[in-house]
């Protein structure tokens, strides 16, 4: 049964992912907003719903090692999976400009997480409160964004065929939300029972498997959106995806109950901290995501899996 579940939830979040990028193009169109303006807050919010959820009922059910491992793992597949699968598929142009700002942020964010966790060994009520106040001021600046910055908009065509009825456009985004949330479940809860059965460590679950499966939406979406030819959705969803999950997921977390840091939360930012630095590198140099650099990133994460298996081995030895 939970295969069965695994498999609806998969399709849910495909055609979900696909229905998203549609109508949030359509409504950049109407509305003239920019589009890594939607990428960072309509997709990237969306998205990053299941991880919230993970977040929200492990923090209730005190298994909070399984929503630390989630975030960071999440994290990391969205910019070594998610944009490394997107280069294979199709090289795109990105432009610094866009996300200097957004990265420099994230990167200050991971950074602070760090300096929380070195204070006293865990992340407590204090610190999410920290976060979700923070996570506050991002969204205010990004609505100050969009209202003062429209060179990035995408350009409405004014031809009367292409008009679409708002409230269809609205529904349609809601219900590829909706599916999202749904498929997201389905696929969060099959992969814990399964892996679970094989005596799979709660951080190992969250940072691989249950990492893996909450990344879906941001991988299915960055697949569509590059297919669409629309990198600035994909790039905007992945690092507004980590700017939430380190803020809002990790801070109301932490809020409902406090974390208790391990020693491989330092691999794991660390690593972190490292494939965003060569993100902004690969960028800086040459405004493109080629082939060579997306498959850069997926070897990068499939070596840090392994040095966590081998360092889990040791440790239980």
């Amino acid at each position: 049964m939970q295969f069965v579940l695994l498999l609806i939830g998969l399709v849910s979040i495909i055609k979900s992912a696909d229905i998203l990028i549609e109508s949030t193009i359509k409504i950049g169109k109407r509305y003239q907003i920019p589009s890594i303006i939607l990428g960072i807050i309509i997709i990237a919010f969306g998205t990053s719903l299941p991880e919230f959820i993970v977040g929200l009922f492990s923090g209730i059910n005190g298994t909070n090692a399984l929503a630390l491992g989630d975030v960071m793992g999440s994290s990391i597949v969205n910019i070594c999976i998610v944009i490394g699968i997107a280069a294979l598929i199709r090289p795109f142009d990105i432009s610094i400009n866009l996300l200097k700002k957004d990265l420099l942020i994230f990167l200050f964010i991971c950074i602070l997480l760090s300096g929380l966790v070195l204070i006293d060994g865990e992340l407590s009520r204090i610190d999410g409160i920290i976060l979700i106040a923070l996570f506050i001021f991002y969204m205010c600046s990004i609505f100050r964004l969009s209202n003062n910055d429209a060179s990035d908009s995408i350009n409405v065509n004014n031809q009367k065929g292409d008009y679409v009825n708002p409230v269809w456009l609205w529904g349609a985004l809601l219900l590829s939300l909706i599916g999202m949330i749904i498929g997201g479940n389905f696929v969060v809860t099959s992969s814990e029972y399964i892996a679970s059965s094989f005596g799979i460590s709660e951080d190992i679950l969250g940072f691989t498997i249950i990492a893996l499966a909450t990344s879906l939406p941001e991988i299915l979406t960055g697949i569509a959106a590059v297919r669409k030819k629309q990198p600035e959705l994909l790039i905007g969803n992945c690092i507004g995806s980590n700017i939430f999950n380190m803020l809002l997921v990790l801070g109301t977390t932490t809020i409902i109950n406090p974390i208790q840091v391990n020693a491989m939360f330092s691999i794991d930012m660390l690593a972190l901290i490292f494939v965003s630095i060569m993100l902004m590198i690969v960028i800086y140099k040459s405004a493109r995501i080629s082939r060579i650099s997306g498959g850069t990133f997926i070897l990068c994460y499939l070596g840090l899996i392994l040095y966590k298996i081998v360092f889990v081995l040791q440790l239980s030895l």
